[in-house]
């Protein structure tokens, strides 16, 4: 029901009321009225009830008793008349703001063009200042000669002269990247305006925890990035073993980035019609992927010219791995024995299962964060 209906049907309502009393009024003798009134000391007092007028020019409906309230024009003139004052309820807009309001259209078109020219006024004012601010800062920072200025990605940074291991966000642009790749190094937003070289791979950016696991203990407060895409494949799932459906912590999504390349087919023995393994050919020369050994991901896929296998690409090029928390398979073990026992080396060969050609039986590997930390190096 809109407006115009509901102000008519107030209007047809307090007309009948109004009649009503009108005739209740009338039906009484004036004498039985004087009557009522001889007894008291002081005259009746006029009446202070108060009734909805909606025309209140209209004098001539109005009995000649003051006491007696307006009447309601019910004619079909009166209504058009009313109609065309309820056609202006469209020039009306409503507002919540600390509560609802009923505001002219024009007024409020006012209202909010100045509201948006003070905004970008004082928009441009902090804009102005931060300039200043920054120009300041780089002229005392420049003039000793320790610090350089640097542009990436169209953006100003400052950095010391003798090394880029940090940089100091300084451009005009309020809203610095969370992350970039610049010279061979990847950098990470540490606190606000700092950037810290994280290391040597874009992927470096991304918290290493969470995407072998899916599960980091730091939560939201982690200086890496989570990202669910870069998870690391399920090898149950790979394996056709995973009972955990959508529970599963894993990755369950048979992208090529991340899955390993199947040991049996480059070998050509593989049988396993719905095999999930990746299935390319490389050359024999090719080395293994670095990106995809430490970070189970790499952004090429398939058309990676590098071997994508869960396997210490250190080891596999100078028989020998510098990291001894390296969690990756590695082969025969050492003849020193130091690095891992024999137990964990079994672990490590189990995770490797069908990208370095280890027995199948193993394939089935426990999802715990502590089993499925050993895909990539720590």
């Amino acid at each position: 029901m809109d407006e115009q209906q509901l102000l008519q049907q107030i209007a047809s309502l307090a007309g009948a009321i109004n009649t009503y009393k009108n005739q209740q009024g009338l039906a009484d003798p004036p004498e039985s009225q004087d009557a009522k009134w001889k007894a008291r000391k002081f005259p009746r007092a006029a009446s202070r009830n108060q009734s909805l007028v909606v025309n209140p020019s209209t004098k001539a409906n109005r009995p000649l008793d003051s006491s007696a309230p307006y009447s309601i024009p019910s004619t079909h003139h009166d209504l058009k008349n009313n109609d065309d004052s309820t056609s202006d309820t469209s020039q009306y807009v409503s507002k919540k703001d600390r509560h609802m309001q009923l505001i002219r259209k024009n007024i409020f078109e006012l209202d909010l063009q100045a509201r948006q020219a003070s905004l970008e006024a004082q928009r441009e004012k902090i804009q102005k200042e931060r300039k200043s601010r920054i120009k300041n800062y780089l002229q005392n920072n420049l003039q000793s000669g320790t610090k350089q200025l640097l542009t990436i990605d169209e953006r100003s940074y400052l950095a010391d002269v003798s090394s880029t291991n940090v940089l100091e966000y300084v451009d005009e642009n309020p809203s610095p990247p969370k992350h970039f790749y610049w010279n061979n190094k990847a950098y990470l937003q540490t606190k606000k305006n700092l950037f810290k070289e994280v290391g040597n791979s874009p992927s470096s950016v991304y918290c290493r925890y969470y995407n072998s696991s899916g599960y980091c203990a730091n939560g939201s407060s982690c200086m890496f990035v989570h990202d669910p895409s870069r998870r690391m494949i399920c090898p149950k799932f790979l394996n056709e073993k995973c009972t955990k459906g959508e529970k599963c912590s894993l990755s369950h999504d048979l992208d090529t980035k991340r899955i390993p390349a199947c040991y049996y087919f480059l070998q050509g023995k593989c049988n396993n019609v719905n095999c999930r393994y990746v299935h390319v050919h490389y050359s024999e020369t090719a080395p293994i992927c670095f990106e995809f050994a430490k970070y189970s991901y790499c952004e090429l896929g398939t058309s990676c010219k590098e071997k994508h296998v869960l396997q210490c690409s250190e080891f596999a090029m100078n028989g020998s791995c510098a990291n001894p928390q390296c969690r990756l398979y590695h082969g025969a073990l050492e003849k020193n024995g130091n690095r891992k026992s024999a137990e964990e080396r079994k672990d490590t060969e189990t995770l490797a299962t069908n990208s370095t050609g280890v027995d199948s039986k193993s394939a089935g590997v426990s999802q715990s964060v502590d089993d499925n930390i050993d895909f990539i190096s720590l």
